[in-house]
């Protein structure tokens, strides 16, 4: 509120901002959280006279566009991708581990009829839009669109039985899906051998584990490669 106080009293610097020749993410959200907070009023520039200029809904329309477009053109550049995998590399090996734990739960809980050992069936994260577009981007999922209010990435474990011998271990797939929509086919790791939607799961733990570091370079680890940056 302090950003958006002084915003209020500036002069028409504020204005100068929107040129839309570059992207300012960071004056959008304030004054989009101005015009929450204020029951649909954005801030005017300190001029009292009759020529006094607001900021108006069309201009967050604008911006908003605009932060699209920069967003767009940022999924491209190398050097981006490569920090949203670095700030996100640690949540994908814990998605990974605990989709491998559930996995092997279900199979002790199937192998001793229900008295193995039992896991949660249901992990969730919370975090900011931020966060999320840089884990899209890792994924190489990510279209440059700024994430939308309550905009989720869910993944999904399933398992299936494959073939006629009675006790078979069963084959476990996953499906990944980002606000409703199933982009399982969309990962490298799975492409062409998603069927139905769904992917083997061991294509996502290799792909985490082996596949992804190798997109640090020279470094030989997580943390190398984050402190090389």
């Amino acid at each position: 509120m302090c950003v958006c106080g002084q915003l209020h009293i500036a002069d028409s610097s504020v204005f100068n901002k929107l040129n839309y020749k570059q992207s300012d993410a960071w004056l959008y959200q304030v004054l989009l959280s101005e015009f929450c907070v204020n029951g649909g009023t954005l801030p005017c520039d300190a001029d009292g006279s009759a020529r006094r200029r607001c900021i108006t809904s069309t201009h967050l329309d604008r911006m908003w566009r605009v932060v699209d477009q920069h967003g767009r053109r940022d999924v491209t550049d190398a050097e981006l991708r490569r920090a949203s995998l670095l700030l996100v590399y640690p949540l994908l090996v814990d998605v990974v581990g605990r989709l491998t734990d559930m996995a092997a739960a279900a199979e002790d809980q199937a192998a001793t009829r229900g008295s193995g050992t039992s896991t949660s069936r249901l992990a969730v994260y919370l975090g900011h839009d931020k966060t999320l577009a840089a884990l899209l981007t890792a994924l190489r999922l990510h279209d440059g669109r700024w994430p939308a209010l309550g905009a989720r990435v869910v993944f999904e474990l399933a398992a299936a039985v494959t073939g006629s011998v009675r006790g078979a271990a069963p084959r476990y797939y996953f499906r990944l899906l980002y606000d409703g929509r199933d982009v399982t086919s969309r990962l490298e790791c799975c492409g062409a051998v998603a069927r139905g939607g769904a992917c083997p799961l061991d294509n996502l733990v290799y792909s985490v584990l082996y596949h992804i570091p190798e997109r640090f370079g020279s470094a030989s680890s997580h943390a190398r490669a984050c402190a090389a940056r």
